[in-house]
């Protein structure tokens, strides 16, 4: 992972980039009690779009900052079965 910001690493509210290999579009995202399914988008996440696929190799979501208390969290990326 690869956020930007003061805390660890990750800003009180912004993008936080994922990286790694084999990613495919509907990939879901799984970060403490944040979830969802990625969409295409050339750009980072955003308040309107929490899951981004941005590449086979990069992934971002949206750190709220009232989403997640601070903390560790474990990041857990699952490819679609059809993939």
């Amino acid at each position: 992972m690869s956020p930007a910001g003061p805390t660890y690493g990750v800003s009180a509210s912004g993008a936080v980039a994922i990286f790694g290999t084999n990613f495919v579009p509907r990939a879901t995202i799984k970060v403490g009690t944040l979830g969802g399914t990625t969409v295409v988008s050339t750009t980072a996440a955003t308040a309107t779009t929490l899951f981004v696929y941005y590449s086979s190799g990069k992934l971002y979501f949206y750190w709220s900052n009232t989403s997640l208390p601070r903390g560790s969290y474990n990041v857990t990326v699952t490819n679609p079965v059809e993939a």
